[in-house]
């Protein structure tokens, strides 16, 4: 029984929807004749239209929820209905940052160029430029979103909606775990893609490579990210439907 409680529940909103198109609206006044200035008609057009498109709302709506509920009336056992639930939830974890994933993809190591430094302490900002800073890898994994990538992980920390990357002194942060140069990036997507994108002379990688920073890009057909382990915790975020 316990099983079936999303179809009640699909199967009753339906109804209901379809109640509500199937109502009778009248959007004409009968009895007493009232005059309406241009304003007050333009207010109760717009209404009207407004009404009107609600309306339609719901005819989608319901007719989405009448095909939902042909596929659950067609699906061969409960066991196929929670396979398919179970499919759709796997994706939302995928999507969300949560699943381990694989697939093609390219891999960034960044390093500090430190050479010339030999023990001595840095203090011009020309010697600043040469480090790596929280924010140089926030702009490499930024663009690295912008151009198509599915899951990005910094030594090993996958970047999710709720991911901080900050300064720690001579550290960085990334989900709450401190990380040093070399930063090793690994991003999945279009791996020809990904890498012209990031290697354009437009992008941030291509200034960090000015700086003097050591950067090395390779592609792979195979690349594994672990998932999120912090929890994805909404404090204010809610749905608006």
């Amino acid at each position: 029984m316990k099983n079936n409680e999303s179809t009640v529940f699909v199967f009753v909103a339906c109804i209901i929807i379809g109640i509500l198109i199937t109502s009778n609206f009248n959007f004409s006044r009968t009895g007493t004749r009232v005059f309406l200035n241009a304003k007050q008609y333009q207010d109760q057009y717009n209404y009207k239209n407004t009404l009107l498109n609600q309306i339609n709302e719901l005819r989608d709506n319901y007719f989405d929820l009448q095909s939902k509920i042909g596929k659950l009336s067609n699906d061969k056992s409960n066991e196929d209905l929670e396979k398919e639930l179970k499919k759709e939830l796997d994706n939302a974890r995928i999507i969300s940052g949560e699943e381990d994933v694989e697939g093609p993809g390219i891999k960034i190591v960044l390093n500090d160029d430190t050479d010339k430094f030999n023990g001595t302490v840095i203090q011009s900002e020309y010697d600043l430029l040469k480090l790596i800073h929280n924010y140089d890898v926030s702009y490499v994994v930024n663009d690295l979103q912008l151009a198509g990538a599915e899951a990005i992980s910094v030594n090993g920390q996958r970047i999710a909606s709720t991911t901080e990357i900050y300064c720690i002194g001579a550290f960085i942060r990334v989900n709450g775990v401190q990380v040093a140069s070399p930063f090793y990036i690994d991003a999945i997507g279009d791996k020809d893609k990904l890498k012209d994108y990031m290697m354009s002379s437009n992008n941030y990688l291509y200034t960090m490579i000015n700086r003097g920073i050591k950067v090395k890009l390779t592609q792979n057909s195979n690349i594994k990210i672990n998932g999120y382990n912090g929890d994805l915790v909404n404090k204010y975020l809610k749905s608006s439907n």
